[in-house]
């Protein structure tokens, strides 16, 4: 027993190169967000343009909701229905990667 120790100790491991592994985890980890991305692009793409518009506005400018309405000359109403509707396809769209 004590001589199969001995055996094995002397044995070199295989070098494995940590690189090698944190590279392959960082390039699993860029399909996945890839992967999102772009079904998140095409879930929006697929929005009417007056929820797209609305919900950009709201998400990417930070606007409110009334800066929105005077942007889109429409009712406040209108741009929280908009805004409700796009939200709702989008959760609906991308539930898989939740």
């Amino acid at each position: 027993m004590i001589d199969n120790y001995r055996k094995r100790a002397r044995r070199p491991l295989d070098f494995i190169d940590p690189t090698d592994f944190v590279m392959q985890q960082q390039s699993e980890q860029a399909d996945a967000t890839r992967e999102i991305e772009e079904a998140f692009h095409l879930a929006l793409a697929a929005l009417p343009e007056n929820q797209r518009n609305a919900i950009l506005l709201r998400q990417q400018q930070g606007l409110a909701y009334d800066e929105i309405a005077k942007a889109l000359d429409t009712s406040l109403s209108s741009v929280k229905t908009w805004i409700h509707r796009a939200r709702t396809h989008l959760r609906h769209e991308l539930k898989d990667f939740a």
